[in-house]
């Protein structure tokens, strides 16, 4: 079981409301090293606890967290769809007026480059 915690001086910088979700943005100015970079990457799209305060967090404040539940019963498609749905809010509904066009659009290209594998 992966015991690491990570903990840097930080503040809230956005609170977005999202499909299902609710994406808290955190900023620090403190200066990572590559050790804390990498284990920060290393947890990308994993659940787990976050906990944050305006004072300095004691251990005692850690002691009996609730068990995490992966409450995502969606089917792999599912997951894509909410994935593109996302990048296609933040990067390209600009291009694209409607999801459904981007999500066309993509699958399109996907189907293509996995066509061009076949030959």
């Amino acid at each position: 079981m992966d015991k690491q915690i990570f903990q840097v001086p930080a503040g809230v910088s956005s609170v977005k409301t999202m499909s299902g979700c609710l994406r808290i943005q955190f900023d620090t100015q403190q200066n990572l090293t590559g050790e804390q970079l990498a284990l920060i990457f290393s947890w990308m799209d994993q659940v787990g606890h976050l906990t944050f305060a305006i004072n300095q967090i004691d251990v005692t404040d850690l002691t009996d967290l609730p068990p995490i539940q992966k409450t995502s019963k969606k089917t792999r498609s599912q997951q894509l769809r909410e994935k593109l749905w996302c990048v296609w809010n933040e990067k390209h509904s600009d291009k694209f007026d409607e999801f459904q066009d981007y999500y066309d659009h993509t699958l399109d290209l996907l189907i293509e480059h996995y066509e061009k594998q076949r030959h």
